[in-house]
């Protein structure tokens, strides 16, 4: 699958002149003619001359407006969810949409709502819903008031840690594992005596130490592209690991220059930190990665 997603184009007609209508492949909403983003879910378009349609540049985060690469669940400058999960077919896409492309289910979605929760039964909605983002801005609104309460500040130090290991899939997200679970420990370390013997405290305390080490999977990433593109989630980076995956990896030449690529790539990554160097290498895989692209689209097309 290419990582770009074309959008369906279909002609309207408004005040007597005829304008083409670009449907968000993100979430379905209406994109009119010279607008580059949707006003719904923040997804950010480009026009491709190659595919004369508008595809997918990134998806914008509804908390800090960073940019982020396509296929990003977490925004990499404040971490706040970009992604949902279809309880019916389990189909990741936009947390913004209100239903799932694949199954069309509804999905109740509060993600447009304003303002922070108030108060403490609105705090533990959004801990049980692990909607950790809404619930620090809660924590932070309700914490000089409730300092001394049990619930609110074991249900902070469970939540601070369950963020945390939300990233630990994610070797491109490990500073934000560290700094959740060091928002738990700062809470722990500065509890009164009374709260430290408290039964709910002492068992947020126990889940934190159970979860405090941070427990990341290698990721089998490529390495030089992801230095040159910046992102291990960037475009041309994605159509080198599907190349990998789909091409590769099924016969026996192609493992063998992937087990070396893994073995020299670390070793000699400093080199593509140097601007000359950079500049000529994401030249080459620029040509190599539209071919790449070309060739999938047309097996697509083909029913490869």
């Amino acid at each position: 699958m290419s990582p770009f997603f074309l959008c369906e184009t279909k002609l309207v007609q408004e005040g007597g002149r005829v304008m083409s209508v670009f449907a968000c492949e993100t979430c379905g909403a209406t994109i009119p003619e010279g607008k580059q983003k949707c006003e719904y879910c923040g997804s950010v378009y480009v026009f491709s001359h190659e595919k004369n349609s508008l595809v997918i540049d990134g998806i914008l985060c509804d908390s800090c407006n960073t940019k982020n690469p396509i296929e990003t669940n977490y925004c990499l400058e404040c971490g706040n969810k970009l992604t949902q999960t279809c309880t019916s077919c389990g189909t990741k896409f936009s947390k913004f949409s209100n239903h799932c492309p694949s199954c069309g289910k509804y999905i109740k979605n509060d993600s447009k709502s304003s303002g922070s929760a108030h108060t403490l039964e609105d705090y533990y909605s959004l801990v049980q819903n692990s909607d950790f983002s809404k619930a620090e801005k809660a924590f932070i609104t309700l914490e000089k008031k409730y300092t001394e309460n049990p619930r609110f500040i074991s249900n902070a130090i469970t939540f601070y840690t369950k963020w945390g290991m939300s990233f630990d899939d994610d070797y491109t997200m490990i500073n934000y594992s560290r700094k959740y679970r060091d928002k738990a420990e700062s809470i722990i370390s500065n509890l009164e005596k009374e709260l430290l013997n408290d039964h709910e405290v002492k068992n947020a305390i126990s889940f934190y130490k159970k979860n405090e080490n941070i427990k990341t999977k290698k990721k089998e990433g490529c390495f030089i592209a992801t230095q040159v593109y910046g992102s291990y989630y960037s475009p041309q980076v994605l159509v080198l690991r599907s190349w990998r995956d789909e091409t590769l990896l099924k016969n026996f030449l192609g493992k063998s220059f992937v087990r070396f690529y893994y073995f020299i790539s670390p070793k000699i990554l400093f080199i593509f930190k140097i601007k000359v160097v950079k500049e000529f290498t994401k030249m080459v895989l620029d040509k190599f990665t539209n071919l790449l692209s070309q060739k999938l689209d047309n097996d697509n097309r083909r029913g490869v």
